[in-house]
């Protein structure tokens, strides 16, 4: 495509030239339109990289939010199972006896240990 766009820049001043009247007459082309033409060259290459380079750009970018939604998913995942372990630590814990009725059993037993001695 770039070699396409390229000899047509290259042909539009003899596309011109040999549309400009009869097969004896011909065009000059002045020095300044032919460093116009070098200029434009010039800037339509410069266009072409510069596509290229943020081509290049979005390809990455395109990676990096791929990777950073492939985080996100396993970091979901991870804060799901802990969660679950949370959930089941929670009733775990709330199935046990409280401190205070620990600390009463163990009075007791104290006290039972003490009278029979």
């Amino acid at each position: 495509m770039r070699k396409k766009l390229m000899l047509g820049l290259l042909l539009v001043p003899l596309a011109i030239t040999a549309s400009c009247g009869t097969a004896k007459k011909e065009v000059k082309v002045t020095p300044q339109q032919q460093q116009q033409q070098a200029e434009l060259e010039k800037k339509y290459k410069n266009l072409l990289n510069e596509i290229d380079t943020m081509k290049d750009k979005l390809a990455k970018v395109k990676e990096e939010k791929q990777t950073t939604r492939q985080r996100i998913t396993y970091l979901q995942t991870q804060i799901s199972s802990l969660e679950a372990e949370k959930a089941s630590l929670q009733k775990e814990l709330s199935a046990m006896p409280s401190r205070e009725s620990l600390e009463k059993e163990l009075q007791a037993l104290q006290a039972q240990l003490g009278g029979e001695q």
